[in-house]
């Protein structure tokens, strides 16, 4: 059940058909200010404000933050994520409905750590580890009305999410290598992508598949200039064909990581695989929680936001799968 807290957020953002936005963002700054005391209208006042009332503060913003957080969830990877949120010390399990098509699980434990283990009992395993994110929120302009709530949130929720989708996408990619399927991992180059995508779907030979990849790989299927007029909307709109004679074409996001200097996921790659069961794993457990990281030589006052979260993350792999890297 939500909290009143949780509530409020949830209508400050989504909408509320007897309040209005304007006065959701109202009740939340008049609720801040009775708990933390007035906030000062100038700006080089409010660095004392936030020492004396900082830690009230973020711990009212965790909580009108986090429904929403977890409800915008990690939306572009659709039907390939299951995520699901719970309290703090509690453990969700995942059920494989069809265990016959998956007999291993990738299991993240950080950012950059995974093994390998076997499923049991049709159970996927799961390791928790912490997630952690920054981003810099005005919360003078959100006290002061400058700022509406939902762009608020959309700065914390879009750094979170960034996180948790090169998170699952770097995961889900790497969960598929050669090494374990060296028959059916081929090359490929783009003129003969399509060609090279039916011989495969028909070794698979699964009732449902899907081929998976990012934007850029997608890109590669068919030739604009001979595909149907559905395909040439799909290109238009999405910059992607979605279906490929009756197989759906899913698009994982992708980063650039600025640190290593190359994307998160290789943008030549394509996945095929089972399309019947959700293959990746996401817990969220216990919310946001929200610290401030004091920025004492900055003019704007602008506070910087270190942002944590406990996360579990398994991904099914399939044991009938292809890979076509297009060179």
């Amino acid at each position: 059940m939500l909290t009143n807290l949780q509530k409020l957020g949830r209508d400050a953002y989504f909408g509320n058909g007897a309040k209005s936005s304007a006065e959701c963002d109202r009740a939340i700054r008049n609720l801040i200010e009775e708990r933390c005391g007035k906030v000062p209208a100038e700006r080089r006042k409010f660095r004392r404000w936030m020492k004396e009332n900082g830690n009230r503060y973020y711990e009212i913003i965790e909580e009108l933050v986090e429904q929403v957080h977890n409800e915008l969830g990690v939306e572009d990877f659709g039907s390939l994520v299951r995520r699901e949120s719970f309290d703090l010390g509690d453990k969700k399990e995942f059920i494989v409905k069809n265990d016959k098509m998956f007999d291993v699980a990738l299991v993240a434990t950080g950012m950059k750590t995974v093994h390998r283990q076997r499923i049991h009992d049709k159970k996927v395993p799961t390791v928790e580890f912490e997630l952690s994110a920054k981003t810099y929120a005005e919360d003078f302009e959100l006290l002061t009305g400058i700022l509406s709530f939902a762009e608020y949130v959309d700065r914390i929720h879009q750094s979170f999410a960034k996180k948790e989708a090169a998170l699952v996408g770097s995961t889900l990619m790497g969960a598929y290598d050669k090494v374990a399927n060296p028959t059916f991992c081929v090359e490929a180059a783009a003129a003969g992508l399509d060609e090279k995508l039916r011989e495969m779907l028909a070794k698979v030979d699964a009732n449902n598949l899907q081929i998976v990849g990012t934007q850029s790989a997608l890109a590669k299927i068919k030739d604009a200039t001979v595909v149907a007029d559905a395909d040439k909307d799909d290109r238009r709109n999405f910059g992607y064909v979605k279906v490929f004679e009756g197989v759906p074409c899913v698009k994982i996001p992708n980063y650039f990581d600025a640190e290593v200097g190359k994307f998160q996921i290789d943008p030549n790659k394509l996945l095929i695989v089972p399309a019947d069961e959700e293959l990746v794993f996401l817990n969220i457990e216990g919310g946001v929680s929200i610290y401030e990281t004091p920025a004492e030589s900055r003019d704007d006052l602008q506070s910087e936001m270190d942002m944590q979260e406990i996360v579990q993350l398994g991904v099914l792999v399939a044991k009938k799968y292809a890979i076509i890297n297009i060179k």
